[in-house]
């Protein structure tokens, strides 16, 4: 078991590997995406020593390296068997600090990368990425503006803006931009 003292950030806030993959530190109970465009939908459950937790009754399969560390998150598709499709996964990437890397994703019809960016207090400020689904290549810049922060120094609402194009298989080029505020409440071990 991890010292509750210890920490990665230098902060006294207790982190782990699991923790920081969701950008997250403290005694984290919960964490629930209420809005925004993050890949992470619905609410995540951590144990009181840091891991994360799969709901009851869920299929998917997490990977660890020889750290612990989680290396990927596969979740099988049996609908989809009939079109080639076994499984939805996401791996991942970090760096010596426990964060988010590089993230590579690949679900039905849908794979890409997002490298990602932090500022010198360790929080998220930008991703790139690229990919392609069976009608178009597309890649994009998410950039992060923090708004508020709990006691823990956890995010808790922030604003995204979004930066892409997608160009489908005639060769016809469409470019977005757009904002969205991403909002999610935390609960904590007592």
């Amino acid at each position: 078991k991890e010292d509750l003292n210890s920490s990665a950030d230098g902060s006294g806030n207790y982190v782990t590997p699991d923790l920081m993959l969701f950008e997250l530190k403290g005694p984290v109970k919960t964490v629930k995406y209420i809005e925004g465009g993050t890949w992470i939908e619905g609410t995540l459950s951590f144990s009181p020593d840091g891991k994360l937790e799969l709901p009851r009754g869920a299929e998917a399969t997490i990977y660890r390296d020889s750290k612990g560390r989680i290396k990927s998150i596969n979740y099988p598709c049996p609908q989809f068997e009939s079109q080639g499709i076994d499984s939805h996964s996401y791996e991942f990437t970090l760096d010596d600090e426990n964060r988010v890397k590089k993230y590579n994703f690949n679900f039905w019809e849908d794979t890409g990368r997002y490298s990602y960016y932090y500022d010198e207090k360790g929080n998220l400020i930008k991703t790139i990425g690229f990919g392609a689904t069976d009608y178009a290549n597309w890649e994009g810049t998410q950039s992060y503006t923090y708004i508020s922060f709990d006691d823990y120094g956890n995010w808790i609402k922030r604003l995204c803006e979004v930066d892409g194009s997608s160009t489908d298989n005639d060769g016809y080029t469409e470019s977005t931009s757009r904002s969205e505020t991403e909002i999610r409440e935390i609960t904590y071990y007592e």
